[in-house]
């Protein structure tokens, strides 16, 4: 999902006018499929007259689960000393390198990053736009995707009906509903999925776009193969 601007700038004047603390988390910024509000644009709304943290990182816009780096930015004096007592962790000196060298490059708008990160996501949406065909084909209700590294869907036409198959010998029987349906998806499948309590989108499950190719392939064919063994 994303905000428009005219959107973010409503929410600002709600939370100032409260008096309110705005905590912002941008991680996923850099990934959306068409852009609508940029992060130079939340700058110039981001005013010192009231207290915000604006937080942010480069591992998502990366799709580097190994490079954890993440930051935040505070209005307040008095907020940017409550986070640095509970910042008992300090980053080891090759990852602060590693992050200095790609915000460099990202400021600098580097033409091969700037390129490369243009064709990851056009892979996510067509990846995206492929899932969302084949979900909608097998009966799941699919939430539209603006951007990001996941896409959400609901399998709320399987809730009530049995699942049986043999996994490793032994036989297994489900009669699915949104807390088990993961499980009896992975057990029958291989293919893990996040279930509605990671979503904390009640019915809803998470499928993961930035995988290798082949993967990406075998979770397309785990929802034709599971939609068999319930003959949804």
């Amino acid at each position: 999902a994303l905000y428009k601007e005219q959107e973010f700038i409503e929410l600002v004047e709600v939370i100032k006018s409260h008096q309110a603390k705005l905590v912002i988390d941008t991680v996923f910024s850099g990934l959306e499929f068409d852009s609508t509000l940029k992060m130079k644009k939340i700058g110039k709304i981001l005013r010192d007259d009231f207290d915000w943290v604006f937080m942010g990182g480069v591992s998502k816009i990366m799709a580097a689960g190994g490079l954890r780096f993440g930051y935040a930015l505070c209005s307040s004096k008095k907020t940017a000393h409550y986070f640095d007592q509970m910042n008992t962790f300090r980053p080891h000196f090759t990852c602060l390198y590693s992050a200095r060298k790609i915000y460099k490059k990202l400021n600098d708008l580097q033409p091969s990053l700037v390129t490369f990160l243009a064709e990851q996501r056009s892979l996510l949406r067509k990846r995206s736009e492929i899932l969302t065909k084949v979900l909608e084909e097998y009966k799941w209700e699919v939430l539209p995707s603006n951007g990001g590294l996941f896409l959400v869907a609901a399998p709320k036409s399987y809730f009530g009906k049995e699942a049986s198959f043999d996994y490793r010998g032994s036989s297994k029987t489900y009669i699915l509903d949104s807390k088990n349906f993961y499980e009896a998806f992975f057990f029958s499948t291989g293919v893990l999925i996040n279930g509605s309590e990671w979503t904390g989108i009640p019915n809803y499950c998470r499928f993961v776009l930035s995988v290798s190719e082949e993967d990406f392939q075998k979770g397309l064919e785990s929802i034709k193969s599971f939609s068999k063994i319930i003959g949804n």
